[in-house]
């Protein structure tokens, strides 16, 4: 029934970038899900979804990767993300998603990417034109080498930034960084330190 109504919602226009991708329905992560249902129709209906999202630091320096959503992306186009960003379909977890986007959107390699350390959950639940935004987001950082250059694979990255926090914070500011990325961001420079512009180094 869920399919059947998602599809229509669809051919309605109601909901955009359909993607063949299952969301569970369900109140929590750990819980069975109840059903299935397009991701794209989740938000339409204000269903809770998880995404994981992981900070790219780069090791020595006061500085972060960042990346740019294509311009063909359905959802927050050309907007500022987190260098790893991704929904979370049903039948995965927060580090086997992690890892699958970080090999997808920033060629990053399976063996470095699990390195990543978790830094909990943040929940957004927010009024969007397509409907509610209620995400549990997981957070993660992930220490990369100085040389380490971001290489998109799937083509939902139109570029990658490395960017130090005064310039981060200025994106953020202006509102062209998208608000779950914003909230991922903010929570590691303020680990660090780095939320007050000319803080040391590390």
């Amino acid at each position: 029934a869920l399919a059947v109504l998602a599809r229509w919602l669809a051919d309605a226009g109601h909901v955009r970038g359909w993607r063949d991708e299952l969301f569970a329905v369900t109140p929590a992560l750990a819980a069975p899900a109840f059903a299935t249902i397009e991701r794209a129709a989740a938000r339409f209906l204000g269903l809770l979804t998880f995404a994981s999202h992981m900070n790219g630091v780069i090791a020595g320096e006061r500085a972060l990767w960042i990346s740019r959503r294509s311009a063909a992306k359905a959802v927050d186009p050309g907007m500022w993300d987190n260098l790893v960003a991704g929904g979370m379909p049903h039948g995965s977890d927060p580090l086997a998603t992690l890892v699958r986007e970080c090999d997808e959107e920033s060629g990053i390699p399976p063996a470095l990417a699990r390195r990543a350390e978790a830094h909990g959950v943040i929940e957004v639940l927010r009024e969007i034109p397509e409907g509610v935004q209620w995400e549990a987001v997981y957070v993660y950082d992930l220490t990369l080498p100085p040389d380490f250059v971001p290489l998109n694979r799937d083509g939902e990255v139109a570029e990658h930034r490395r960017i130090e926090p005064e310039a981060l914070l200025a994106i953020m500011a202006d509102g062209a960084m998208t608000v779950d990325a914003t909230l991922v961001t903010l929570d590691a420079l303020n680990r660090r330190g780095w939320s007050v512009p000319g803080t040391p180094r590390p």
